[in-house]
């Protein structure tokens, strides 16, 4: 597992409880946006406390190779996260496979570094994870991210109905996947 990687433009980064202040930020600037998609919060979510309850938590999940969390910045400003790429519900054999999600500040769309920082995950960190699936649920009105999944690689493989639930209601989700192939997987 690498903790800080490099694209030609980007540094991923698995950040830990000391970075609670730029991660609270990130989340705090960009809560509209992430909120029409997201599931209700704990209403301490934005506090320093919980965001560093939350940093730890994923840091050790990600030490026991549950998860993966790496927060994105520019090389050209490496003290401001712009996005967030994640492997989430590790399940092994006979399954090997993980879901995928990612968010970016919104001054940050459009240039191409959530493509970059997800193409790098997939070519260069899932492989050491000998992962088969990846699967994505994207909400149906979240056209950006339906499009980006696609240039990727995934294919679209239904509706999971009722999937999350969002403002009080159960949504349907669009359900994407990548099925690793056998040269990746070595």
């Amino acid at each position: 597992m690498q903790l800080v990687c490099e694209t030609e433009r980007l540094i991923l980064k698995v950040l830990n409880a000391m970075d609670a202040f730029q991660v609270l930020a990130f989340l705090s600037s960009n809560k509209q946006l992430f909120e029409q998609y997201e599931g209700e919060k704990n209403q301490s979510f934005y506090t320093m406390g919980y965001i560093r309850d939350m940093l730890t938590a994923e840091y050790n999940q990600i030490i026991k190779g549950g998860s993966l969390r790496y927060y994105i910045y520019l090389k050209s400003n490496p003290d401001r996260i712009i996005g967030t790429i994640s492997l989430t519900g590790f399940r092994r054999a006979p399954y090997d496979s993980c879901n995928i999600g990612y968010k970016f500040d919104s001054a940050f769309h459009h240039y191409g570094y959530a493509f970059e920082a997800l193409w790098f995950l997939l070519s260069n960190i899932v492989p050491q994870y000998r992962l088969h699936r990846i699967t994505a649920y994207i909400a149906p009105d979240n056209l950006a991210s339906i499009r980006l999944i696609g240039r990727l690689g995934f294919y679209y493989e239904g509706t999971a109905r009722g999937y999350a639930k969002i403002h009080g209601e159960w949504t349907d989700h669009r359900q994407y996947s990548l099925l690793v192939t056998k040269s990746e997987e070595n």
